[in-house]
């Protein structure tokens, strides 16, 4: 099933074209902007009790159906996810690191996670358990073209409450495409901050005002102690470290303290 959400590129009429040939293909739109809504809106429309989440900009490999079919037959789960690997489709930007955009590989061999969570770009639920936690939280993630997160980690979040399962089989994988957009400095310096700010929705401890602020003055000492000066050293005696990657280096523990005060200051729940 397609689920359209309210794009203006005629999707339909390209899902048409392909629903001649396979009779099973399924579309539906969704008007309410987000992907949180989207999803949501497949929850509804699904017929089955197993509902694998794809983003538009992936491409599965040879043997992810097969393997999903496998691991669907032989264990039970709440939540199950897999690797991605990235694609380009223009030449990757030199200071763009060989791993980014690639899953963190958290298991050797299939498994149940117990704290760490798989991605929203390849990730399979039961049905039952997505009517039980009320769908995602349509607050966060993608909402149209502006950077959002947590979706994702926010349903295990509550699976786990519930004593669920969450598995990651490092053989279901698929190939997530590294927009340009994204390889852009500016873009990673807002998406270092806005995810700081999801987690901390999320996953927040008991901290108070003082404590972050002490972490978020210290992040910033620490950068101009430490980061700046070492950082510095790297950026002169090795070609394959860039502008880029200095300052990513120096600012991202200062981003990441800056957002989760932020999200205090602000009385986000």
């Amino acid at each position: 099933m397609v689920v359209d959400n309210n794009s203006t590129d005629k999707t339909w009429c390209i899902i048409e074209r392909y629903k001649k040939n396979y009779s099973n293909l399924r579309y539906c739109k969704e008007e309410k902007v987000g992907l949180s809504h989207g999803r949501n809106r497949a929850i509804k429309e699904s017929k089955a009790e197993i509902i694998a989440y794809l983003d538009d900009d992936v491409i599965i490999s040879d043997t992810y159906l097969d393997r999903l079919l496998w691991v669907i037959e032989n264990y039970k789960f709440d939540c199950l996810g897999g690797m991605y690997f990235p694609w380009y489709a223009n030449d990757k930007p030199k200071w763009i690191p060989k791993d980014f955009g690639k899953k963190e590989m958290l298991l050797d061999s299939i498994g149940v996670l117990e704290r760490e969570y798989v991605t929203g770009l390849n990730m399979i639920f039961t049905k039952s358990i997505l009517n039980k936690i009320g769908g995602f939280p349509v607050d966060l993630g993608m909402i149209g073209d502006a950077i959002g997160y947590g979706e994702d980690d926010y349903v295990q979040f509550e699976i786990r409450k519930l004593g669920g399962t969450v598995i990651f089989d490092p053989d279901l994988y698929v190939y997530h495409a590294v927009l340009e957009r994204k390889q852009n400095l500016l873009w990673q310096i807002k998406s270092i901050f806005i995810n700081s700010q999801t987690n901390f929705i999320i996953h927040r401890k008991d901290e108070n005002f003082f404590s972050l602020s002490f972490y978020f003055i210290k992040s910033i000492i620490a950068a101009l102690i430490l980061r700046i000066p070492s950082g510095f050293i790297k950026l002169i005696t090795n070609s394959k470290y860039h502008l880029q990657n200095y300052i990513l280096y120096v600012i991202t523990p200062v981003l990441i303290t800056l957002g989760r005060l932020k999200v205090y200051l602000s009385g986000a729940k």
